[in-house]
């Protein structure tokens, strides 16, 4: 189901895909969609659950602690050649300025994967592994800003980056981060 919702909504946009065509691009009847969904909004939920917040939580909760700034680092590294885990993100954002009912689900989801990085970010804080004198909520949100302006971007016919400098980029960005944590640790 979260398959043709996802099939559906990047071929139609969520606002032009009908339950119908949902149901036809899983394979079932808008009834069956029904009685696992209650709306459309919940559709996008799942979709963005399942292809984007699912697939961050996977590779963050994988990550010792200590090394959650380098997973940080890694995952911005290859965000404008990542494959588009995010897509379904953006399509919800731009439905969500349009759609009372997918925005307030989509927040929801959204605050709950950032709530879980912003306990990652303090624990890493508390170990002296990132600066403890940035706020963590606010990191974890650059995270997201970053995301979907990466995603955005990959969307537009823009000019190449020059080869490397993506890299030096967020490493000059991630550095920033690390700075002051030598003296946390003490």
């Amino acid at each position: 189901m979260v398959d043709g919702a996802a099939d559906a909504f990047a071929e139609l946009g969520v606002e032009a895909a009908r339950v119908a065509d949902i149901a036809k691009a899983a394979g079932l009847s808008a009834g069956a969609l029904y009685n696992h969904f209650e709306s459309k909004a919940e559709l996008v939920a799942a979709v963005i659950e399942d292809r984007a917040c699912e697939d961050m939580r996977r590779k963050f909760q994988a990550a010792p602690t200590s090394d959650v700034l380098a997973l940080l680092l890694a995952r911005g590294k290859e965000l404008p050649t990542a494959e588009q885990p995010a897509a379904p993100l953006m399509i919800g954002a731009i439905a969500a300025a349009r759609d009372p009912e997918i925005k307030r689900v989509l927040s929801g989801q959204v605050a709950g994967t950032e709530s879980e990085l912003v306990d990652m970010i303090a624990v890493a804080q508390a170990g002296g592994h990132i600066a403890g004198d940035i706020d963590a909520r606010a990191t974890a949100r650059f995270m997201y800003v970053v995301l979907l302006g990466a995603y955005a971007a990959g969307l537009m016919d823009l000019p190449d980056l020059e080869p490397g400098a993506w890299d030096r980029v967020m490493t000059k960005v991630f550095t920033g981060l690390n700075a002051g944590a030598e003296n946390n640790k003490a």
